[in-house]
């Protein structure tokens, strides 16, 4: 279900909210607020209405409304939950935008003076007679999502993390509310800081549990993660089914056939759902309508839509920030790439069959996004932490994330209890040494449940499709759809491009995807910290994009940016009608003592300046 809004803010119009019978001013903003509803929330208050796509995990909309009157923009201090919300202060005649800690869900904006524009998408109908911006073509084409700040209009681009960003006059001014402080300081034994992490990740889920008014479902792997959460559900009490993605054939030692004993030792139901369905035109199709252009590539896009026809749920999903690499990357080229950025040096091959003009404009604006990145992340000492603050201002907000938002949302609401604060907080100052190898939270596992590790962890995914077959017994129909209709990234990438790339594809023999698997064999044994002790450091070396993954991402852009020729019929399907009979501007939700009764511990002192 689609979960976005938009926001227009203009001084020169006499705009009106779709819900309101009088033109709605903000300060100097005439105001237009598109959502889709019911997946997002809408709250008001006498002169204050929040409009969010997320939740809230300690408050409830007059918790909220008051944390907000109480402590001004300083408010998200004191809000756990996954969000992005914009809020719109009529008495004060201010405008905020604000994103939570970890980036779960993105929000573009555009300044141009008399004309503000904040949406929840990147491919948003507002954004689009904007120029497309080159940087943010080849970070999609290098990298699969929108990283480094980049986004796929010119004069748009996606607010950090952890901040309130407020409307000024000329730009938005962005204040971070929350970073992580790097210190590594903690003091007590390895035994009692897994105790102490245990404690934390207990507290987390049954928050979330709490939170959920729906079926609880879990995406089930054969690593640590998800397996945590399995264990962690189970301490609820409450029901929980739990899922996995195959393909058929798949072997003994995939992650669905790990899922599957994982849920057998816990008693719980366990589903088994193919990947992918053999339609190759069907699922690119479906990582245009969900994926926009913001997320990577979705090869278990098939498998969501089956999920989603069993109606919505409450999704737990494992993506955390306690896991580095042991022994440490020293190598920036490496630390980067392992973090999804890569220069267009990747993408090398397309020289050849691309416009000099074309490939090297495209090039030399996603690498200028690169070197930048590159040189932020030297600006920090210890690699380890080059690891993790990557993880957190790049891979995470850039690439995991906007995945989860986009294809598990389709089933539901996504909770990510690892991602809470107080964990965040813990990382921040737990040893270097005992993040490595994810040591700590290993040992955390073994508190939860000393037999939760019995099981083996997956030797393989085994639900990735070979799309390079796929695309050659299938180029036909995949050519058919190029020629279908025109789009915006003809410009950049043609579609004589494309065809050269699709028909160009050869099957792989037999002997070369042996040595394929072979050499990643050899360098995942050569990066153990044995081989590292005896032997150096490994040398990295860059991996190209190959031309099956170019396809996948060059196709689903090509699509998001085609969008429709009706621009009205386009928000009609992206936006629903809002229904808020009761609710007005001038009809306050009773406040009072609200907060103090649905959290007062949340009540510190006013915070002054």
């Amino acid at each position: 279900m689609s979960a976005d809004f938009a926001v227009t803010l203009d001084r020169t119009a006499h705009s009106r909210l779709a819900f309101a019978a009088e033109p709605v001013k903000v300060g100097p903003w005439s105001v237009e607020i598109e959502t889709a509803r019911p997946a997002v929330t809408v709250w008001l208050d006498e002169g204050l209405l929040v409009v969010m796509k997320g939740q809230l995990y300690d408050l409830g909309p007059a918790g909220l409304l008051a944390m907000y009157r109480r402590h001004g923009q300083d408010f998200p201090r004191y809000v756990e939950g996954s969000y992005a919300m914009v809020v719109l202060d009529q008495r004060a005649g201010r405008v905020f935008a604000v994103t939570d800690r970890v980036g779960s869900h993105t929000l573009y904006a555009a300044h141009d003076g008399d004309r503000v524009l904040i949406a929840s998408r990147p491919d948003w109908t507002g954004f689009r007679d904007r120029p497309l911006s080159l940087a943010g073509i080849g970070s999609v084409l290098v990298t699969g999502g929108l990283q480094g700040g980049t986004a796929l209009y010119e004069g748009v681009y996606p607010l950090r993390r952890a901040s309130v960003h407020e409307v000024g006059a000329r730009d938005l001014h962005s204040t971070e509310y929350w970073s992580l402080v790097l210190n590594h300081a903690a003091v007590g034994s390895s035994a009692d800081l897994s105790m102490e992490l245990a404690g934390l990740l207990r507290s987390s889920v049954a928050q979330r549990v709490q939170a959920s008014a729906g079926p609880l479902v879990l995406s089930l792997s054969g690593g640590y993660d998800s397996r945590g959460l399995l264990r962690l559900l189970a301490e609820t009490g409450r029901e929980v089914r739990t899922f996995s993605y195959a393909l058929p054939g798949a072997s003994a030692g995939t992650d669905a056939a790990i899922a599957a004993r994982l849920a057998a030792q816990y008693g719980m139901e366990h589903r088994e759902v193919r990947a992918y369905r053999g339609d190759l035109r069907a699922t690119l199709d479906r990582n245009v309508r969900w994926g926009h252009g913001a997320a990577p590539f979705s090869d278990e896009a098939d498998a969501w839509d089956e999920l989603a026809r069993g109606g919505r749920a409450e999704v737990f999903v494992g993506e955390q920030v306690f896991e580095l690499s042991n022994p440490p990357r020293t190598n920036l080229a490496d630390q980067l790439q392992h973090q999804r950025l890569g220069s267009f040096e990747t993408l090398s091959w397309l020289s050849a069959i691309m416009p000099a003009s074309s490939y090297g404009s495209m090039r030399d604006a996603w690498n200028a996004v690169f070197e930048r990145v590159a040189d932020q992340t030297r600006g920090v000492a210890d690699p380890r932490d080059q690891e993790l603050t990557l993880m957190l201002n790049e891979n995470l907000p850039g690439a995991l994330l906007p995945w989860r938002d986009r294809y598990a949302a389709q089933l539901g609401s996504v909770h990510q209890p690892y991602l809470d604060s107080k964990i965040l907080d813990f990382v921040g100052r737990v040893p270097l040494n005992l993040l490595a190898g994810k040591a700590v939270f290993i040992q955390a596992l073994k508190v939860l449940d000393p037999e939760l590790l019995r099981v083996p962890l997956a030797r393989t995914p085994g639900y990735k499709a070979d799309w390079k077959r796929e695309f050659i017994t299938q180029r036909d129909a995949v050519w058919a759809g190029v020629t279908a209709k025109a789009s915006p990234l003809d410009a950049v990438v043609s579609p004589e491009v494309l065809r050269g790339v699709l028909y160009g594809l050869t099957p792989v023999s037999a002997g070369a995807t042996w040595r394929g698997m072979a050499r990643q064999a050899v360098g995942q044994l050569r990066r153990q910290p044995l081989a590292t002790r005896l032997l150096g450091p490994a040398v990295n070396r860059v991996r190209a994009v190959d031309a099956a993954t170019f396809l996948r991402r060059a196709l689903v852009l090509r699509d998001v940016l085609a969008g429709t020729a009706d621009r009205a019929q386009e928000r009609a399907d992206m936006f629903e009608s809002v229904d808020l009979a009761g609710f007005s501007l001038a009809a306050p939700i009773p406040s009072g003592d609200l907060l103090r009764e649905e959290r007062p511990d949340l009540l510190p002192p006013v915070l002054t300046d």
